[in-house]
């Protein structure tokens, strides 16, 4: 029951018996009988002015007022607001769906979510009205429209580009690759790039394709194969992979290391192991375990294993290995990255690997790893495809070279190319137009009635006579006199802002640029599709994982 409120008129009377009236000097005593209409009466009769504020407060106070059937109309209509579900086909409702998938498959997160109690609670919280869809919607339509979506939007920007490159892992059989890039419509495939397994080298060849090897993969097979030649540190090796094994196994030494480094005031790091596909994993372990040494050895020797610890001279030998491996961890570091960096800088890594290499520590280990750069990647300034990329580079060019006939080699395919191109445009072409006006302007038309008639014929003929051959040479020329950028600059965007002086050579760089150096994003790939198909995803079906790979990659592309 609403409580009644409290006259405004009882402010000028004090409630007894009789009501005794407050206003001035006034005393009378009013009779009000449980309401306030005498008093009302009193005021009005004798205290004109406080009776009309009583009448402005008291309506006031009306107008403030609402009745009970408007308030509850009101409380009804904004509960009902509030808890009735968007349409299906409401605009707000399709948004919520396409951030919900997209939250999915850039997280990886499992389909099973939208089953979760917590997370519907989350989502309830967040906006009442939005029903969060079943995982059969999600699998069944939802996944597959965003699917069909984005590779629509993906084939279209393909239509547009007259090269793509590719990377590839696993699948080595002919009639598979091309399937999936006559599926993609894709354009002509200036190469393929993958890792060096015979299988994979055999099917790539016969596509037709240009194959390069991944520049990654090859940079730990020169390692790995030198670390295997050199006795000394195969041993040591061994020795290190047995110390971080026996940490890792046994929860008393770890904690007993972990104490002994809180003494020793040093940072309580784990050790750690050895991979066998990733070299850099022994770099790391051995940096690891120098760093520790004290720890470790006064760890091991606490424990009664003091047979198991590195020995001073086997510390030198780990620490003149990581000097001369420092600068291939930095080059495996740089090329592994998941941003398709073109394979123009591999000329310029290997020169500078070699000579990092050359100038390292006097070690055994020194000339084998010399041996196998040399082995592995002597013949990369002969191989066109490289050369060309470095060649179209603006922060090497020529400088990346030791050969100087392998880049007049490269350079004279290059100018083939670029002819190419330009045989295939009009010979009114209005890049030509600047040169055609030149031309035309170098002298009046001649006229049958000069005794120079036949000659300044010639002369027009020999001024407006240009071969795509020399045209190619000029701006080829032209590129190579451009000064060179830094070598942290971006070579992309160089050529975005400074391609139309090089229209033609522009178009065969965005060729050979396009090429990464690595398989490696492909290959995590792979390894994304480990992860996703965990424990909680188990039961997702084969098409289910690729459009999730396949959308957890390119949704990124578009702004959807």
């Amino acid at each position: 029951m609403t409580k009644r409120t409290r006259s405004v008129c009882w402010d000028h009377f004090k409630k007894e018996e009789y009501a005794v009236c407050l206003v001035g000097s006034c005393t009378a005593k009013v009779k009000h009988c449980g309401n306030t209409s005498n008093l009302m009466k009193h005021l009005s009769s004798c205290h004109i002015e406080e009776h009309k504020k009583c009448v402005e407060e008291q309506d006031k106070n009306k107008k403030k007022k609402v009745s009970p059937s408007t308030s509850t109309q009101i409380t009804l209509a904004e509960s009902l607001s509030s808890t009735r579900k968007y349409p299906k086909e409401s605009a707000k409702c399709k948004k919520l769906d396409d951030a919900l998938v997209e939250m999915i498959t850039t997280d990886m997160q499992p389909l099973s979510i939208v089953q979760d109690s917590g997370f519907k609670k989350y989502t309830s919280l967040l906006d009442p009205r939005y029903e969060l869809p079943s995982r059969r919607t999600i699998t069944r339509t939802m996944l597959p429209k965003k699917y069909t979506d984005i590779k629509k939007m993906l084939q279209e920007k393909l239509k547009k580009l007259t090269n793509i490159a590719l990377t590839t892992d696993i699948w080595s059989s002919r009639q598979e690759l091309t399937r999936i890039v006559n599926d993609w419509g894709s354009p002509e495939i200036s190469c393929c790039v993958t890792d060096n397994a015979s299988n994979m080298n055999c099917g790539i060849e016969l596509t037709g394709w240009n194959h390069l090897p991944c520049f990654a993969y090859t940079l730990n097979l020169v390692v790995q194969d030198s670390l295997g030649a050199e006795p000394g540190l195969s041993v040591i090796k061994e020795k290190c992979k047995a110390i971080v094994a026996h940490f890792h196994r046994s929860t008393k030494s770890s904690e007993k290391l972990r104490s002994t480094q809180q003494q020793l005031n040093m940072p309580e790091l784990k050790l750690i192991q050895d991979v066998v596909t990733r070299w850099n994993s022994t770099y790391l372990m051995f940096e690891r375990i120098l760093s520790q040494h004290e720890a470790v050895t006064t760890t091991l020797c606490l424990l009664g294993k003091a047979a198991m610890c590195i020995s001073t001279e086997e510390k030198e030998s780990i620490s003149e290995a990581l000097v001369l491996l420092k600068p291939f961890l930095q080059a495996t570091e740089e090329i592994s990255g998941d941003k398709y960096i073109s394979i123009s800088i591999i000329i310029p890594l290997t020169k500078m690997l070699l000579k990092a290499t050359s100038n390292g520590p006097n070690v055994p280990l020194r000339p084998l790893l010399v041996q196998e750069l040399m082995r592995r990647f002597s013949q990369v300034e002969q191989r066109y495809t490289m050369a060309v990329s470095t060649l179209l580079d603006p922060r090497f060019k020529k400088l990346a070279f030791a050969d100087s006939a392998a880049v007049d080699q490269a350079i004279r395919r290059l100018k083939s190319e670029v002819i190419d191109l330009m045989s295939a445009v009009p010979a009114n072409d209005e890049l030509r137009n600047d040169d055609d006006t030149e031309s035309a302007s170098a002298g009046p038309p001649p006229t049958e009635d000069s005794l120079w008639a036949s000659f300044d014929r010639k002369v027009c003929q020999a001024s407006s006579h240009r071969t795509d051959s020399t045209d190619s040479f000029i701006e080829v020329k032209r590129y190579f006199e451009a000064k060179v950028i830094a070598r942290k600059d971006n070579p992309l965007l160089w050529w975005k802002e400074n391609g139309h002086q090089f229209p033609h050579v522009m178009k065969v760089a965005k060729k050979y640029l396009a090429i990464p150096r690595s398989s490696v994003p492909s290959e995590r790939l792979f390894s994304k599709a480990g992860e996703l198909i965990s424990q909680r995803r188990s039961q997702l079906k084969p098409k289910n994982v690729d459009m999730i790979l396949f959308l957890n990659k390119n949704l990124p592309l578009f702004n959807v």
